[in-house]
């Protein structure tokens, strides 16, 4: 059995016709989510998504950034690696022979060698671990469903900084992409009942800590490179501005005590009186870690589970997938 490669309307990305044919499956891209393998975005993220509950996830200037360099610069990479290979290949959108909700975009994809290729333009840091031959962590997952999908042996995957790209070569690795379909089937039952767990606390509270454990991370981060900014400021001067960020140091006044003010003053004032200039009451809620654990879990399934049962379309598992990414490590590097 081959994939079954999608035509017509739905080939055009973020036409509606594209967007229906996404939301009625799993795509390849939101495997790492679903693995807890993803820098930008839990499995339990996902799913309020997907699901459309609650508000939307605020916007994020930095993913926002590496999307559209990746829109601006995917032609040119995709004309980069059939220069690299000499040979052509061809975006497309594919559904699995055997699961038809588990789907994949490719960048590329060659028909006479039957090689998917995915293409990205990352950052710097991701571009370095291609060039050492690694599959960053956070495609990973992405690249094994689209060679499960493409019912492939090995997959492409080039990196392209802009100017140059370095070729990957990364073999199926079939222990991996059990753990995806049993991953995939089990967040499509989900998305189907609409129902993240039978407890949802867990899974808010899990997905919470997670998120509050990287805010902590960030704010330390920030007040370390804060005290160093501040060690730069030149000397006697009390505003300084460069690079887009500007310091100035000023002193605020201390609080008035109005009670013992009053007090002194021979002035009686009773709750009651003082209540009449009290502005309305607004409610506060306040949400700790009372574990002090600072090895939180990640936001996915509870748990974990080295070995995937036998899959079946829309059965549910009681037992979470794998969030751990074996990786084959001879992948080779095409340069």
């Amino acid at each position: 059995m081959t994939m079954r490669i999608i035509t017509g309307p739905a080939t055009q990305q973020n036409t509606a016709a594209w967007l229906a044919w996404r939301a009625n499956g799993i795509g390849a891209s939101e495997a790492p989510a679903i693995m807890g393998t993803s820098k930008f975005r839990t499995a339990y993220e996902l799913f309020r998504l997907r699901r459309g509950i609650g508000p939307p996830p605020p916007p994020n200037p930095f993913l926002d950034r590496i999307r559209a360099r990746g829109h601006l610069l995917e032609p040119i990479a995709r004309r980069a690696y059939e220069r690299h290979t000499g040979t052509t290949v061809t975006p497309i959108i594919a559904e699995s022979s055997i699961y038809p909700f588990i789907r994949a975009s490719f960048d590329g994809y060659n028909a006479f060698d039957a090689i998917p290729v995915e293409i990205k333009c990352p950052g710097d840091t991701a571009h370095a671990l291609a060039m050492k031959g690694i599959v960053p962590p956070e495609y990973f997952d992405q690249v094994q469903q689209q060679i499960f999908v493409a019912e492939a042996q090995f997959a492409h995957y080039y990196s392209f900084d802009g100017e140059k790209g370095v070729l990957l070569k990364v073999p199926r690795n079939q222990k991996r992409i059990d753990q995806i379909l049993r991953g995939d089937h089990e967040f499509w039952h989900r998305l189907q009942t609409g129902k993240w767990a039978s407890d949802e606390w867990v899974a808010a509270a899990t997905a919470w800590q997670s998120a509050h454990r990287e805010l902590q991370e960030a704010l330390a981060r920030e007040e370390q490179a804060r005290n160093v900014l501040l060690t730069q400021l030149p000397l006697g001067r009390k505003r300084h501005e460069g690079n887009g960020v500007s310091v100035l140091l000023s002193q605020r006044k201390g609080q008035v005590d109005w009670r013992k003010l009053l007090a002194d003053k021979g002035i009686k004032i009773s709750e009651d009186q003082i209540d009449r200039y009290r502005k309305p009451a607004t409610e506060n809620a306040i949400v700790r870690d009372t574990q002090g654990n600072s090895n939180i879990p990640s936001a996915n399934v509870p748990g974990s589970s080295a070995t995937p049962p036998a899959l079946h379309p829309g059965t549910k598992s009681s037992k979470p997938f794998d969030s751990m990414v074996d990786v084959d490590p001879k992948i080779d590097l095409i340069f």
